[in-house]
């Protein structure tokens, strides 16, 4: 990392990819930041911008966050807001390994989030080393609420369709950005 020719490379030189002080940008980025809305199909645009933070104080002290195409997974993915049904529901006793299988993707879930929220850059692509885990949390949570609320199947799969519709400005607004750097036959869609 230290010997990276970017625009970051003082930053990257002096040891500051991994901090502790990225975590709150990136938790931003990963899970609160909303999309811009745009004229043009598919009418998402999704964030790009560099954020340095510089001390005026006698001590000297640098941050940079890179947000690269990165907002909020729940606006992205609606269908991942039913991981929350896990923590806030009552399970039945007749099942006892479901705790333990939830409690283990939880787990799993922060360990993937943990290296990727200390990191500089909060990178559309990075979603997607986390974003298995909780896809299986949210189907966890779906099938509690079916469980205990008789769960119509049919808005399921609406959600589901959504989710699908709102995620793919992803595709698009990366086939855009990277336009100059690799020719997408996608484009042409577009």
């Amino acid at each position: 990392m230290k010997h990276l020719v970017s625009m970051y490379s003082d930053y990257l030189r002096e040891e500051n990819f991994f901090r502790y002080d990225h975590v709150p940008y990136n938790i931003w980025a990963y899970f609160f930041s909303l999309p811009l809305g745009d004229s043009y199909f598919p009418f998402v645009k999704l964030p790009f911008y560099v954020l340095k933070v510089q001390s005026v104080s006698p001590e000297s002290y640098l941050l940079v966050h890179v947000n690269e195409l990165c907002a909020s997974v729940f606006c992205l993915m609606p269908v991942l807001l039913f991981c929350f049904v896990l923590a806030f529901t009552q399970h039945k006793a007749q099942e006892s390994s479901q705790p333990r299988i939830e409690g283990f993707f939880a787990v799993l879930f922060v360990a993937q989030l943990a290296p990727l929220c200390t990191g500089m850059a909060a990178i559309s692509r990075y979603c997607y080393d986390f974003l298995p885990i909780m896809i299986i949390l949210a189907f966890l949570g779906i099938e509690r609420v079916k469980d205990q609320f008789r769960f119509k199947i049919s808005m399921l799969v609406m959600i589901s369709l959504i989710s699908i519709v709102f995620s793919l400005p992803v595709a698009v607004n990366c086939s855009r950005f990277y336009e100059p750097l690799y020719r997408s036959p996608l484009l042409r869609l577009w």
